[in-house]
């Protein structure tokens, strides 16, 4: 993703030369196309460390009540959680293994997935022009602090368009991703190895409904459901519990 990103970034070095006239500065083209190609080289170089240092920590939610697909490739008949948006984003929160808060930045927030190939190029151009005169005034100024600043709000700009991207092919997942930056709290095994992670916690009265996934005995898995929630409404709330329409069973 981080190279994706990067020939984008490159492209755009390309538009400023084909459309000088496009520019607010003509006379400046060719110094901004080479800052941009620097910029591109630069993240490219960086690219590995980015991925052990500051790299985010991502879960993926869906707009797509019930799908089969997504049901199909990563539920396993289990269930799916239906949130109240804005009560989920405001209460999000990291905390530590043991679920003591610890916050500041690197908080988590709610992103849409960006899967259009133009839209990801509209968001690196207009994050490059935000970034664009704080990194020329510390060219300017010769100053490696500014340098050093201007260089780390960029990485941290393109690390959070990074963070939405997903292949088109993905499109019909509708998803939405909650994005943090910070160092992991823990370790989990997987088929991977050791499986970095970050925890996070919510308020449980943004829960507002459980979907029993399709499969075997879902009608007795629902009820098990309702009494549970029936007695932790000091907890959730009210929490509705309903069963997937999808006729599907494992084989």
């Amino acid at each position: 993703m981080e190279l994706e990103s990067c020939d984008i970034i490159k492209s755009q070095a390309d538009w400023f030369n084909q459309n000088p006239e496009k520019t607010t500065s003509p006379e400046s083209v060719e110094f901004v196309a080479d800052l941009y190609r620097a910029i591109a080289a630069g993240l490219a170089t960086d690219a590995s460390s980015l991925k052990n240092t500051r790299a985010p920590f991502v879960a993926c939610l869906s707009r797509s009540r019930d799908q089969l697909s997504q049901w199909r490739g990563y539920a396993n008949g289990g269930y799916a959680l239906g949130f109240e948006p804005e009560l989920l984003e405001s209460s999000l929160q990291l905390v530590t293994e043991d679920g003591v808060a610890t916050p500041g930045e690197g908080d988590p927030y709610v992103a849409k997935a960006i899967y259009l190939s133009h839209l990801v190029g509209e968001r690196v151009d207009q994050m490059v022009q935000d970034r664009m005169n704080d990194t020329i005034e510390a060219i300017k100024a010769q100053d490696s602090a500014k340098k050093d600043k201007a260089a780390g709000k960029f990485t941290d700009s393109v690390i959070e368009i990074v963070s939405t991207l997903k292949h088109m092919k993905f499109y019909e997942e509708h998803e939405y991703r909650i994005v943090s930056r910070c160092r992991e709290s823990f370790f989990t095994p997987g088929s991977l190895g050791l499986i970095p992670r970050a925890k996070a916690s919510y308020n449980k009265k943004a829960v507002q409904e459980v979907i029993v996934g399709p499969g075997a005995f879902a009608e007795l898995r629902k009820a098990s459901l309702e009494r549970y929630f029936s007695s932790k409404k000091g907890d959730f709330g009210a929490v509705a519990v309903s069963q997937s329409a999808i006729p599907y069973r494992e084989l």
